[in-house]
């Protein structure tokens, strides 16, 4: 996308979308347990059952950089 002309932000914006368009499937597949303890905990950090939204990331201090490799790792260590 940046050989493309595409803004370090775009990119970001980009890679943050696609990872939440991917880990729908996954979350519809868990089982209503674990479901539940991902939302629980997602609200209880981000007030959003989601996960962080874009906009979050960058309020907290996050770079664009740092959005964009986030977006190669999973995350929820702390649920099991």
């Amino acid at each position: 996308m940046q050989a493309s002309g595409a803004s370090l932000e775009e990119v970001a914006a980009f890679a943050h979308k696609k990872r939440n368009e991917i880990k729908k499937p996954a979350l519809e597949a868990a089982p209503p347990d674990l479901l539940n303890k991902i939302v629980e905990r997602n609200v209880k950090i981000y007030n959003n059952s989601s996960g962080p939204t874009f906009e979050q990331l960058v309020d907290s201090g996050k770079t664009f950089k740092q959005i964009i490799e986030s977006t190669t790792r999973s995350g929820g260590g702390d649920i099991l």
